[in-house]
């Protein structure tokens, strides 16, 4: 981690050892505000359905998140303050959350169209907060909970997290778990398993 550009401040200490290898899952909870004299809130997970899951080594869009969750120990609360300079990704991957796990609010109402633009960005993210950040990049600063930490294979990966191999494994597996709740006579969850299994195996098909 660079400290020139991101700079960490401990609000609660943890325990344990952040020795992360590649593959452990992180949960966290993120609070993002401005770094004005007054600070501005962008974002709080806690307002969301979900909090925040991140999978290390798995080149997630914003790169910062992983350099300063590699640096905090589980159940640590910190606090970085992260120059523009790295920040290009945020309102996108803000976009991004805040449409898979926002609650309904009156921010997320403010849907505008959407056409590309040459900075590879949506203009128009349908959240003037974050076309702001587009418009006028400024140092962030990311409060995080990190309060849970799952080492490799000790979770059920899901589909995106998966390697070549897993995927097709995975589509066989499902069939006999579909079966085993048919025979139990438990047809929704069959036909859920069922589904689920045909659904990975177009994606495989169509890539």
């Amino acid at each position: 981690m660079d400290d020139k550009l991101i700079k960490k401040t401990v609000v609660h200490p943890g325990k344990g050892d952040s020795g992360y290898q590649d593959g452990t899952k992180v949960t966290f909870h993120l609070k993002t505000e401005t770094c004005e004299e007054t600070p501005v809130l962008i974002d709080n997970s806690h307002d969301w359905k979900n909090p925040v899951e991140l999978i290390l080594g798995k080149k997630f869009k914003l790169e910062v998140w992983e350099a300063c969750i590699r640096t905090m120990l589980p159940g640590e609360v910190a606090a970085f303050t992260v120059d523009k300079s790295l920040l290009t990704s945020y309102p996108l991957v803000s976009k991004t959350l805040r449409d898979a796990y926002s609650k309904d609010t009156p921010q997320k109402k403010e849907k505008k169209p959407h056409h590309c633009c040459g900075m590879g960005f949506k203009e128009g993210l349908g959240f003037a907060d974050l076309d702001d950040l587009v418009k006028t990049p400024r140092n962030l600063t990311f409060t995080i909970d990190l309060f849970k930490v799952e080492s490799p294979n000790s979770y059920q990966k899901e589909f995106w997290a998966m390697n070549d191999s897993e995927r097709i494994s995975s589509i066989p597996a499902l069939r006999e778990e579909g079966n085993t709740r048919y025979k139990e006579g438990n047809y929704k969850e069959a036909s859920t398993k069922y589904s689920e299994a045909l659904g990975r195996l177009e994606q495989l098909m169509l890539r």
